[in-house]
């Protein structure tokens, strides 16, 4: 995937899925505990919708990185 089409959210899903080895492929547990439904996750994930600060603290919690990290 290109780094300059690739948005910062599927950046960070990415270094996740470096990190454990495995594909992320997330289950209904990961969108109760991030508070987030999976089409508006799927708009998050692909930059067509942008992301509430909560929804940003939340994701930086999960994936171990901070809120710019979600942003830039």
């Amino acid at each position: 995937m290109d780094a300059a089409l690739t948005t910062p959210i599927q950046r960070q899903i990415n270094r996740w899925e470096e990190r454990h080895s495995a594909d992320f492929a997330p289950k209904r547990s990961f969108y109760a505990r991030i508070a987030i439904g999976q089409k508006r996750f799927g708009s998050l994930k692909k930059g067509t919708e942008s992301p509430t600060v909560e929804e940003l603290r939340r994701l930086a919690a999960f994936f171990g990185c901070s809120i710019q990290d979600l942003i830039n």
